[in-house]
């Protein structure tokens, strides 16, 4: 029972809606940002495709929620935009030298 006189499974039936917030967003982004816009000619070629589009949802593309940073540069502990750029040059080839 918890202090305030009510047990953990109460309280975690009353958050029930927020449980899954995260994995609903994503799976949000992912139709809209992704598979509505696409037509796959295989399903080997869909799992191809979304599993790019995860990498870059996790790698390259900023979130709001997130102070405009990307997962990855919130999971290495940066704190804003300016120094997650910074990092990924460090770490990161220019891409003008890719050709």
């Amino acid at each position: 029972m918890h202090r305030s006189g009510r047990d953990h499974a109460d309280t975690a039936a009353n958050l029930g809606c927020l449980d899954n917030v995260f994995a609903e967003r994503l799976w949000r982004s992912r139709k809209y940002e992704e598979v509505y816009l696409k037509g796959y000619d295989s399903i080997a070629e869909a799992r191809r495709q979304i599993a790019a589009y995860l990498a870059f949802f996790n790698d390259e593309r900023p979130h709001q929620s997130l102070g405009y940073l990307t997962p990855d540069e919130v999971f290495a502990g940066l704190t804003n935009r300016k120094v997650a750029m910074n990092w990924q040059s460090a770490f990161l080839p220019d891409p003008g030298s890719w050709s």
